[in-house]
């Protein structure tokens, strides 16, 4: 991974192999960083985790990004080595609508991930959908 070449699902997934996990396919939900020297976390989801988690080891999506939140910065810094990774994938009786979000929403709320800027989810429904609150 801090090699120049892109990690890709590949990559990840032989990471993953024996954990019996691969994020190939569109698979919704939640991931961790922790910051091993620090132990500062990270939560984040997505409705489909191998694009999701590739765009963290793009070093042209990082770099791209560069200077935003607190995450990114730390990773440039410290590299990828210094931060452990843990993926949720969610049941697929539980991946579809926005469960992964929920989900996410529930660990923003712990004072642990303090490498979060945003203490709220960005349900992005597009759709004109109200998440919350009367129709």
């Amino acid at each position: 991974m801090e090699s120049d070449n892109p990690t890709t699902s590949e990559v990840i997934n032989s990471l993953l192999f024996n954990q019996n996990i691969s994020i190939r396919l569109r698979f919704p939900g939640v991931y961790f960083f922790a910051h091993i020297p620090s132990g500062m976390k990270y939560v984040g989801s997505s409705n489909s985790l191998s694009r999701r988690l590739s765009s963290y080891f793009n070093l042209h999506d990082v770099f791209y990004n560069r200077g935003t939140g607190l995450l990114l910065p730390l990773m440039q810094k410290d590299g990828f080595s210094a931060f452990t990774l843990e993926i949720f994938v969610m049941p697929p009786k539980f991946s579809s609508e926005y469960y992964y979000c929920f989900l996410e929403q529930y660990f923003l709320l712990d004072k642990k991930f303090n490498l979060n800027t945003h203490r709220i989810v960005n349900f992005s429904t597009g759709q004109g959908i109200k998440i919350f609150g009367n129709g």
